[in-house]
């Protein structure tokens, strides 16, 4: 099934992502920073990757810069899910989707779907 890399530097919302998912076929990746995110780019390509804005280390804004400038993820539809509530930022950095936390298990299918990853 789909590979989900899921980041975000705080826990409880990536295990809800995991929880969502169960069910949906898909495998989650999860890295709590944005370097941990980084980290597992080089090991994998995920099908889709859901990402926290607002992180210490490397905010979800570079790494989604990275992401983009990449080869192997250049192409990889990315959700970002924040607090921060700057969709027209995530659009124009190359985000496929923008959801405001807190983030329905509804608005996460929906997003997959549309991204016809689930």
């Amino acid at each position: 099934g789909p590979i989900v890399l899921a980041v975000d530097d705080n826990q409880g919302p990536v295990e809800l992502l995991e929880r969502y998912l169960t069910g949906h076929n898909c495998r989650v990746i999860a890295a709590n920073s944005g370097q941990e995110g980084l980290a597992v780019l080089t090991r994998t390509t995920p099908d889709a990757i859901i990402l926290d804005a607002m992180m210490p280390d490397v905010s979800g804004w570079d790494l989604l810069q990275t992401i983009r400038t990449r080869v192997e993820t250049a192409e990889t539809p990315v959700i970002i899910c924040s607090v921060f509530n700057d969709p027209e930022l995530a659009y124009a950095l190359g985000a496929a989707h923008f959801i405001t936390k807190p983030v329905s298990r509804g608005q996460i299918l929906t997003a997959l779907r549309q991204l016809n990853v689930v």
